[in-house]
């Protein structure tokens, strides 16, 4: 039993226990930006001076904020180009094309993101926006890693 749990590929696990997070990090930033849209943006503040700075604040604390999630989905997406790059070979040959645009995806970011890469906004809208992490690449994950622990529970029985 050991020999075969030593064979058994868990990198469908390790990739889920950072993507699995960074689904509930995007849904934080989301729900972040929606209370932000509905307190702030969408109200007619005053025009006095101390009422803009005060929503001013509120706005950069917010955003800081949010900031901070996305931060962390961008740690978790360094984590998974570690997982990829160095377990390249346990990946199932029909992944490859998703796992492979997660990695011109997290290219991208590092690029112009990061690394401060200013185009002109129409270059920006020819090429697309950049991902942080496509909905498909997360379903992928999640898929494998229960098909994966379906399948160790199944060997932990035999």
């Amino acid at each position: 039993m050991r020999n075969t749990l030593k064979k058994f590929n868990n990198a469908p696990i390790f990739l889920f226990f950072a993507t699995e997070p960074n689904e509930k990090l995007f849904a934080l930033c989301d729900a972040f930006n929606d209370a932000y849209t509905t307190e702030i943006v969408q109200i007619n503040w005053s025009q006095d001076e101390k009422t803009r700075a005060s929503v001013r604040a509120d706005a950069d604390t917010t955003i800081q904020l949010s900031n901070q999630y996305v931060a962390r989905i961008v740690e978790n997406n360094s984590r998974i180009m570690e997982i990829l790059e160095k377990g390249w070979h346990l990946v199932d040959t029909e992944d490859i094309e998703e796992f492979a645009q997660f990695q011109v995806d997290f290219t991208r970011f590092k690029t112009e993101v990061e690394g401060g890469l200013k185009t002109p906004f129409s270059i920006y809208e020819a090429v697309g926006g950049v991902s942080y992490m496509r909905p498909s690449m997360i379903g992928l994950v999640k898929k494998k890693a229960r098909a994966k622990h379906d399948r160790l529970r199944e060997l932990m029985r035999s």
